[in-house]
């Protein structure tokens, strides 16, 4: 089995356990820049760094990184979207293989569409989960003024890393999506490891798709 996930970050967290019978899965992330731009993240990408990805030069350079992507022959693609819109992706790649739906901007399309078409897979897993740690500090922050939540606001709010951030520049406009994608590298994934790994970030070669790499 390989999987291929499709995310805004570089770090795959996958829950339960692999039966020991079973043999190791491998995993690769790709992390990309949002192609729509909604801006709802920390970094914001200013209008005059945005790109068109409908273009035909980026429609170009998305068809070939699909076609060397497809060389990992994944199983299963993930994409980063909550799981009740499971159903609405569902819908919307079937109309797509039917030739009744357009791509629209977003990287779940533009890639994770044309990626599971051209390996004849029939859906795309909708995943989207924050991990236990920000899920304890969240059930933390929101406590009803409690104590715990005031002690933890006044740390974070005193700490002098608070305001240092790293902010990568944007290239996709003066060197194109592929420049800016962000690869992870391929996870073993075994009982041992209970289905959780880190993808470190790395850069790939601008000629071809390492063997053993896969969204």
């Amino acid at each position: 089995m390989r999987i291929i996930a499709i995310l805004g970050m570089a770090v795959v967290m996958c829950a339960g356990q692999v039966p020991a019978a079973e043999p190791p899965v491998k995993v690769m992330t790709l992390g990309t820049f949002p192609f729509s731009f909604p801006n709802l993240d920390q970094v914001k990408i200013e209008k005059g760094d945005q790109i068109d990805v409908l273009a035909p030069v980026y429609q170009k350079e998305i068809e070939g990184l699909v076609e060397r992507l497809a060389e990992f022959r994944p199983t299963i693609l993930v994409i980063e979207r909550p799981p009740d819109r499971q159903a609405e992706i569902d819908s919307l790649y079937r109309y797509y293989l039917e030739g009744k739906h357009i791509l629209s901007r977003s990287e779940e399309q533009q890639i994770g569409f044309r990626l599971a078409k051209r390996l004849g897979l029939e859906r795309l897993h909708c995943v989207d989960e924050w991990g236990q740690f920000t899920e304890n500090v969240r059930k933390l922050v929101e406590a009803d003024g409690g104590f715990e939540a005031a002690r933890f606001e006044k740390y974070f709010m005193e700490n002098p890393d608070i305001g240092k951030k790293f902010v990568r520049q944007p290239i996709f406009k003066t060197q194109g999506i592929v420049a800016d994608r962000a690869m992870g590298e391929v996870s073993v994934l075994s009982p041992e490891c209970g289905f959780c790994c880190e993808a470190r970030r790395v850069k790939l070669p601008e000629s071809s798709l390492p063997r053993g790499f896969g969204l």
